[in-house]
C-alpha cells in the first residue's frame, strides 16, 4: 500500500474513500478471483489485515470541522507523535470522535494475525498492545472534552 504523505494526502484520501477502493478493502479476493487459490495472496489480503489497512487509511485521512488534517493524522505523516498530539486532537470534537471510533474498532486479533503471518517477524509487547487503550482513555477524558472547540468564537465546556 502506498504511503499517505503531506504531498499526496488529498488525492490518496479521495482514492481510498472511492467505491472502487472500498470494494477492494472489503473483499480483495472477490476483486481478483483468479488469485483466490494462491496461499500468499490469501494470507496477505485476509480480512483482519485489510481491516488494519482501512483503519490506517482512516487515521491518515481525518479532517476537522474546517476540512483541515487532524493533529494525529498530521503527526503520523511527519513521524511525530506523543501524548501532546492527542491533546491537540482534543481541540476538535470531530477529530476526537473519529479517532476514538477507529481505536475502538481495533482488536487484539489484528495484532495476532500480523504476528502469525509469514511476512512479518517479532512480537508485540504489553505496552504496544495497551497503547490503544491508553489513547482511548485520554480521548474520552474530561480534560479532552474540555478542550473541544465548537466554533471559532466560542468554546463550550
Amino acid at each position: 500500500m502506498p504511503d499517505i504523505t503531506l504531498v499526496n494526502y488529498n488525492n490518496s484520501c479521495s482514492d481510498v474513500d472511492s467505491e472502487k477502493c472500498k470494494t477492494f478493502f472489503s473483499d480483495p479476493l472477490k476483486c481478483f478471483p483468479s488469485c483466490q487459490n494462491i496461499p500468499e495472496f490469501k494470507e496477505l489480503f485476509q480480512p483482519a489485515i485489510m481491516k488494519t489497512y482501512q483503519q490506517s487509511n482512516k487515521v491518515f485521512c481525518q479532517t476537522n470541522e474546517k476540512g483541515e488534517l487532524c493533529p494525529y493524522s498530521l503527526s503520523m505523516m511527519t513521524k511525530g507523535g506523543g501524548i501532546n498530539v492527542l491533546l491537540d486532537q482534543c481541540k476538535s470534537k470531530k477529530c476526537t470522535e473519529s479517532l476514538l471510533e477507529i481505536f475502538k474498532d481495533i482488536s487484539i486479533d489484528q495484532f495476532t494475525v500480523f504476528e502469525n503471518s509469514t511476512y512479518t517477524t517479532g512480537n508485540f509487547n504489553y505496552n504496544e498492545l495497551n497503547l490503544v487503550n491508553q489513547y482511548i482513555s485520554i480521548l474520552e477524558s474530561k480534560k479532552c472534552q474540555y478542550l473541544h472547540v465548537t466554533s471559532d468564537a466560542i468554546t463550550y465546556h
